[in-house]
């Protein structure tokens, strides 16, 4: 069984708005969150006020036990963190806003195969 496959060239050119690994945890810092280096996994996100495309990296922390798991709580835990592009499109990078648009549980996940040191997780409202 194959899982959708996204145009991620098409996402890409609706999300106009763009943040850098480090910018993205300068915002979830100035909105209260801190993250140690070992769930710093995203690299670039890229998002407008409905969708969020995040490039993931596996943090070199962790990188050395990645292969105990399908699915590393590292990788998994950034993916999540990908909704921050939500909140940013609304309050700016800076801004504090009404918070951030934290998941707190998933209905499904589905694994098609081996999960890459790299990936991207898509969100949209």
């Amino acid at each position: 069984m194959r899982g959708k496959t996204l145009d991620l060239g098409a996402i890409r050119s609706r999300c106009d708005g763009e943040i850098d690994g480090p910018g993205c945890y300068k915002a979830f810092s100035s909105r209260g969150l801190s993250y140690g280096p070992s769930f710093h996994g995203i690299e670039a996100l890229r998002y407008n006020e409905r969708e969020v495309l995040a490039r993931l990296i596996m943090p070199e922390s962790v990188r050395d036990v990645s292969g105990q798991y399908v699915l590393h709580p590292s990788l998994m835990d950034s993916a999540l963190q990908a909704t921050l592009g939500l909140a940013v499109s609304s309050t700016g990078v800076d801004g504090t806003g009404d918070g951030v648009y934290l998941p707190f549980a998933l209905n499904e996940v589905f694994i098609y195969g081996s999960i890459p040191e790299t990936a991207y997780a898509y969100v949209r409202v």
